[in-house]
């Protein structure tokens, strides 16, 4: 190799590469009260063989910081920073400084290999204006012999085995780009190239100091009432009852991330982690979907209490709700892992699949009654698990929801069937009763005909006596 390139690009190397800074601090944790700005300091350190200029952060909504116009070399300065964010913060950000370069075009060539052991240390670097860069495919592995280059709204670039591709640079700016496997579509790295003015004041990226802020908000204590529309409930368990609670701020300060929670994981909220301003109201709706599994978790009062939490004292807020007899089937018996554990112990035995990305891989596609293969990322197999779940509690609800209409059905038909022998044999006896009532009113009704006959006879004897009588005296008058 020609003496003169080695010695230019040692003096390359050490104009792009060595200028950075050192800091006191490279983490704050910071405690921070609402609507109040937090102040501290930075001492910033050059160490190195050049002067540096605009020294910074990078400008944003929630920490600001006084600008270094010039920091000689082998000083210190220090850089006054206000942090104004008004919510819990947890960020990195990059502290900026400019160097003059007037290394002027160089026109060189940068071999970068690429396979898929490779990370972002090796992938990412600082060229200059004019520069180009070869990118050569040296994976050996077969399989994921292939090697996609990507970037955001462009037509990935492929590189198969030993292929190499050449890009060229002819203005200052960054060159994002994340490498994959293909085809499985495996990310390999996340990767960016700078490209630097070649006579300017220049920002190397790689030479940024990142300081991280842990801000946590401190809100003023304040105070809060509630109302609840009902706190007494009592139900099926495969039903849902409704409710509401009104939230009253009577304080003087901010109610801040307002939180509702319960005991239990009965209840789900309309609403939740909002604010509240002083002498404001706000109607949270709720619902009660008990979990029962059992019936011996039936015919049970439960004391179940919503919580509400804040910048306020803690309110406890109980609700009593009384389960119904019911019968509940054996299937509904479900595990007691929440679906997140479900997932968190199925992925941590099965790590290829839930680890891997989201990919899928079909063979023989075309035709049904063959199989396939398929991995699916860890946001799929949720979906697929969720809906599993859903469809089976929800099967089981329809299948105990049913079974206790079917009981009730019973019972009702058992308590038909004794009415109707109730009422047959009520019906039975009225008829025998007639029967009698029948007989005794003929026999009355004979004697009192009789005492008629007989004294209509009477009568008409007396008549016709008397009518003979009056005859007889006519004659012998």
């Amino acid at each position: 190799m020609n003496k003169s390139y080695i010695v230019i690009m040692i003096l390359i190397y050490s104009i792009t590469n060595v200028v950075a800074l050192q800091v006191n601090y490279n983490s704050f944790d910071i405690k921070k009260i609402y609507n109040q700005p937090y102040n501290l300091n930075l001492t910033i350190t050059n160490n190195e063989n050049q002067e540096l200029y605009n020294i910074s952060f990078q400008k944003n909504n929630y920490i600001n910081s006084s600008t270094i116009n010039e920091l000689p070399k082998n000083s210190s300065a220090i850089l006054y920073i206000t942090v104004t964010a008004n919510t819990n913060l947890n960020t990195t950000e990059r502290l900026k400084s400019f160097y003059y370069n007037n290394i002027g075009t160089r026109n060189l060539t940068h071999n970068l290999n690429i396979n898929r052991d490779m990370n972002v240390n090796t992938c990412s670097f600082s060229i200059i204006k004019g520069d180009s860069v070869i990118m050569k495919n040296t994976e050996t592995s077969s399989y994921v012999g292939q090697i996609a280059l990507r970037q955001i709204n462009k037509q990935d670039v492929l590189f198969y085995q030993n292929s190499s591709k050449t890009f060229n640079f002819n203005n200052p700016t960054t060159f994002k780009y994340q490498l994959f496997s293909w085809p499985v579509n495996s990310l390999i790295a996340t990767c960016q190239i700078n490209i630097l003015d070649d006579s300017d004041y220049v920002n190397n990226p790689i030479n940024d100091v990142l300081i991280k802020f842990n801000v946590k908000t401190i809100y003023k204590n304040t105070a809060l009432s509630y109302v609840i529309s009902n706190s007494n409930y009592s139900m099926k368990f495969y039903n849902e009852q409704d409710g509401f609670i009104t939230i009253t701020n009577k304080g003087n300060d901010a109610a801040k991330n307002i939180h509702l929670n319960s005991n239990s994981n009965w209840f789900s909220f309309s609403i939740n982690n909002f604010d509240l301003q002083p002498g404001y109201t706000k109607n949270i709706a709720f619902k009660i979907n008990p979990i029962i599994s059992n019936t011996n978790e039936t015919a049970k009062q439960y004391i179940k209490s919503i919580l509400v939490t804040g910048n306020f004292p803690k309110m406890i807020i109980p609700i009593k709700i009384f389960i119904d007899y019911s019968e509940v089937s054996n299937n509904s018996q479900v595990s007691n892992k929440s679906f997140t554990e479900l997932v968190t112990e199925f992925c941590l035995k099965n790590p290829d699949i839930c680890n891997s990305g989201s990919k899928v891989v079909y063979v023989n596609g075309n035709n049904s009654d063959n199989l396939f293969n398929a991995t699916l990322g860890q946001k799929q197999l949720q979906r697929l698990f969720t809906t599993i779940l859903i469809s089976l509690d929800n099967q089981n609800r329809t299948n105990n929801y049913w079974k206790h209409e079917f009981n009730e059905f019973n019972k009702t038909l058992y308590n038909a069937s004794n009415n109707a022998m109730l009422t047959k044999a009520a019906t039975t006896k009225i008829q025998m009763d007639l029967e009698n009532n029948n007989s005794i009113w003929i026999f009355f009704g004979i004697i009192l005909s009789a005492i008629l006959i007989g004294g209509l006879l009477v009568y008409l004897a007396n008549y016709y006596k008397k009518l003979n009588d009056m005859k007889q005296y006519n004659r012998y008058g």
